[in-house]
């Protein structure tokens, strides 16, 4: 049995909630935490009358941030008067009622995954994770999501085919900002310029930018869209399905929230998890992580981003390159955000030994995925890291290239003295390592050191 705990019940959170309580695959307690405790109950009371000829498998309760304790998800539907202002023009407001909503969620026990839906919501959902000291990998913003299924739905109604069958990403802000990712883009495994061409391709992207403003203009608010996005991913989060959405999530990289395709499950119990824990993406339950004799276990976020930016290096497994900059704009893109110099010498060493000479110019969505995955170490290795984190380094490569990363990675640990913890399935990356750590059902199954 679920519980999911709702604070703030606006336009959006009480089109979600009627989401949940009218789909048949979601049970258990939802808890409803709203300023105006009046519409609270009168809200129920409305709701209550409709589930007569509709049996739910929803318990529906009015709690307070008590509440939270052994939760599974907190919805942040924060009210805010929407206007005809840029989502960062409403960031004064929307920040304030964040802070203190958070002090009241750092005083409970919770422990679950806090999906955000308050805008701007890639800012927000990057307060939220900081002033709660909680784990990144648990604050997940709705992002671009919205922004991708109205793409869709406009494509699917220009070409007059089902939106299932597109696959298709809106990427970087849910604003302005916002791009789409075109150069995959299929339908149904035939490449989406067959069916668009780029006048007309462009023009959905723009229609797409301006959609939530059309809403607003007309109805004054939007719901419905964002409601079905919240509860999707919850019963994604609910059944573990791993689908991937174009969430707005936490890239180390360069220490901000944007909207990339995740993964989205439970917080998991295995390899990863423990990559993460290490890397201090995430909190341990019981024992100390200790990194470079300092322990990370509990030190306060604002102190572990500087730690990692200072000392971790991290490669991940869908390799989160940003596909509208080059190949060397994403390399300096961290020193760029985080405002560090780098050394001119040690990125042409770097790009030597990695062999992307030729690709610095390209952008990165027209590079193979091997071209990718040494922009992104090539990344991750610039600002000298003394420790270097990877997630199955080779889990998306053929055989060729998968040869080349396992040579790369032990050349970088001798010419550039960084020390390499990498998860993975490849019985030959494997035998790269100096030690191996083997793991079953999230507990260690044996350790060994190489010969």
């Amino acid at each position: 049995m679920a519980k999911i705990v709702i604070i703030g019940l606006g336009h959006v959170g009480l089109a979600y909630l009627e989401n949940l309580i009218f789909d048949k695959s979601i049970s258990g307690e939802v808890i409803l935490i709203d300023n105006n405790e009046e519409k609270l109950k009168g809200e129920i009371l409305d709701i209550e009358q409709g589930l007569v000829l509709n049996n739910s498998n929803v318990d529906l309760k009015i709690g307070d941030y008590s509440s939270l304790d052994n939760a599974d998800i907190c919805v942040l539907t924060l009210g805010l008067p929407q206007s005809k202002k840029s989502r960062l023009e409403d960031l004064a407001g929307a920040s304030k009622m964040v802070k203190e909503v958070t002090e009241k969620i750092e005083n409970t026990s919770f422990n679950g995954i806090i999906l955000v839906a308050t805008n701007p919501v890639d800012v927000i959902s990057q307060m939220v994770a900081a002033n709660l000291a909680y784990p990144y990998q648990r604050v997940i913003g709705t992002g671009t999501m919205l922004d991708t299924i109205r793409l869709k739905s406009l494509i699917s109604k220009k070409v007059k085919v089902s939106p299932d069958d597109i696959n298709v990403y809106v990427l970087g802000e849910h604003g302005n900002s916002q791009f789409v990712y075109y150069n995959n883009a299929n339908i149904s495994m035939s490449s989406i310029k067959n069916y668009l061409s780029k006048e007309e391709r462009d023009e959905l992207a723009s229609l797409t930018k301006k959609m939530g403003s059309l809403i607003v203009t007309n109805k004054g608010y939007t719901s419905f869209g964002v409601a079905s996005c919240l509860l999707e991913l919850t019963k994604t989060i609910l059944n573990d399905s791993r689908k991937i959405y174009p969430v707005s999530h936490y890239q180390a990289d360069y220490d901000l929230y944007f909207s990339m395709p995740a993964v989205i499950g439970k917080s998991g119990c295995g390899k990863t998890t423990l990559l993460n824990m290490i890397g201090g993406l995430d909190t341990v339950s019981s024992g100390r992580v200790s990194i470079l004799g300092t322990d990370i276990t509990e030190m306060p976020e604002s102190k572990l981003s500087v730690f990692r930016s200072e000392n971790i290096g991290f490669v991940f497994q869908f390799f989160h390159l940003i596909p509208e900059l080059t190949a060397i704009e994403n390399i300096l893109f961290p020193t760029v955000i985080r405002k560090r110099i780098f050394d001119q010498d040690k990125l042409d060493l770097l790009v030597n030994l990695l062999g992307i000479q030729k690709n610095l110019g390209q952008m990165v969505s027209q590079l193979s995925g091997g071209e990718q995955q040494r922009v992104a170490i090539a990344r991750a290795v610039l600002l000298s890291p003394k420790l270097l984190l990877m997630d199955e380094p080779t889990g998306n490569l053929d055989a060729a290239n998968s040869e080349i990363i396992r040579t790369l990675i032990k050349q970088l640990r001798d010419e550039f003295e960084i020390s390499v913890f990498y998860v993975t399935h490849d019985l030959e990356m494997a035998q790269v390592a100096d030690s191996i750590i083997r793991m079953k059902d999230g507990q260690i199954e044996w350790n060994s050191v190489n010969q």
